[in-house]
């Protein structure tokens, strides 16, 4: 009764078995104890011999059989007491493992490649440039590759660097036809910061007409030493950076969430 109660209250085996085998081991000297040829025709002496030497018999013969049965493992007797072991999942076949390129180019950081800097009017966005090559096509189809929008603090920030841009690069022109200026024509313009080139930045820009793109003839490219450029233009720039690395991480992560789901 005292083992069943031990067990139903969740005591780990093995103070069950304890209990168990000290209560086989006092059965048993109980018995040998009580033998007739222990206590009849001898001294004292000779009854003190015979009853150790009993004694210690029926605890070698129980020791000896509790060694074959000993628990090895000290799992609980009561598997509500503890949590579920969940075994890991396995990742699907189409997300990519540790070993790929993929995750190699996430954890130094490659796999953003820098950004463009949109300009319309006085709105700006952000552009992220990936290096999509080494990844599979559903996790292009999953990664989220919309531009992002700058809060306040950053707008601020880069409308000071591209005061500084402008300082450098010619202003942009209008298409002309043989009929003279098209009207309803918009400039967006773009600067474009390679992480690996981390010298220079890029400066161009295209004509917008009814939500179409209209590329110059010929297309103006100016490429801009940071050298050039600001402390703060350049502290931009460099924040920027960190912003793409830390975005195109975090968007790859959330698209393999999608994708294992």
């Amino acid at each position: 009764m005292v083992l069943y109660l031990m067990e139903k209250a969740g005591i780990n085996i093995v103070w069950v078995f304890i209990v168990g085998w000290l209560s086989i081991a006092a059965a048993c000297l109980y018995l040998v104890l009580n033998i007739p040829w222990v206590w009849i025709g001898a001294n004292a002496g000779v009854q003190a011999w015979r009853a150790c030497f009993v004694s210690a018999t029926a605890l070698l013969v129980v020791g000896y059989f509790a060694t074959k049965i000993w628990p090895h493992s000290e799992q609980p007797a009561a598997a509500s007491t503890q949590p579920s072991q969940v075994p890991p999942s396995i990742p699907p076949s189409n997300v990519p493992t540790d070993g790929t390129d993929a995750h190699q180019q996430l954890a130094s950081g490659k796999l953003a490649q820098g950004w463009t800097l949109h300009k319309r009017g006085n709105v700006f966005s952000i552009y992220l440039i990936m290096n999509t090559d080494q990844l599979n096509a559903p996790m292009i189809t999953a990664i989220d590759q919309a531009d992002l929008a700058p809060t306040a603090d950053q707008s601020a920030r880069i409308s000071t660097l591209w005061s500084d841009i402008r300082l450098r690069v010619p202003q942009p022109e209008p298409v002309r036809t043989e009929y003279g200026i098209v009207e309803g024509q918009e400039f967006v313009e773009h600067a474009t910061h390679y992480i690996q080139e981390p010298n220079a930045v890029t400066w161009t820009y295209e004509v917008m007409k009814n939500g179409s793109g209209i590329t110059p003839h010929p297309q103006v490219f100016r490429k801009i030493s940071l050298a050039d450029l600001s402390s703060d233009g350049r502290k931009t720039i460099s924040e920027l950076d960190a912003l793409a690395v830390h975005t195109v991480n975090r968007r790859y992560i959330e698209a393999m969430v999608r994708i294992s789901k």
